[in-house]
C-alpha cells in the first residue's frame, strides 16, 4: 500500500481558510467559505466554532463539534482531496527563494 501525505497541523483563519500542513513538507490552504453554508457545516458559520472545533482526526482536516474526539461524530474532509485539489502555498520566508528559483527555470 502506497505512503499517502498525512496531515500534521490545522490552523484555522478569520477568514474561514485553514492552512493544511502536510508530513511531506507541502502546504496546502482550504477555503471552506462554501462548504458552510451547506447541511451538517452550516455551525461552522460561527467562527468561533470554526476554530476553535478545527483539528485533526484520524490524519485528516475534520470540526470536532462535541469536543470528543469522536470519529463517527466529526465533520471532516478527504485528506487526499485536500492534498491534490487545494492551492499548495509557499511559506512568507521562502517566496522570494522559490520565485526566484521558477523564473531562473524558465
Amino acid at each position: 500500500m502506497p505512503d499517502f501525505p498525512k496531515i500534521i497541523k490545522v490552523v484555522p483563519t478569520d477568514d474561514f481558510f485553514v492552512h493544511i500542513y502536510f508530513d511531506d513538507g507541502c502546504m496546502k490552504i482550504y477555503d471552506a467559505n462554501e462548504i458552510i453554508k451547506k447541511g451538517a457545516f452550516t455551525p461552522l458559520k460561527d467562527i468561533n466554532v470554526f476554530k476553535n472545533t478545527c483539528c485533526i482526526i484520524l490524519g485528516t482536516l475534520a470540526w470536532d463539534l462535541d469536543g470528543n474526539r469522536d470519529e463517527w461524530k466529526c465533520l471532516d474532509l478527504d485528506s487526499l482531496s485536500l492534498y491534490y485539489n487545494c492551492p499548495t502555498v509557499v511559506p512568507p520566508k521562502f517566496k522570494k527563494d522559490y520565485y526566484n528559483l521558477i523564473s531562473s527555470v524558465e
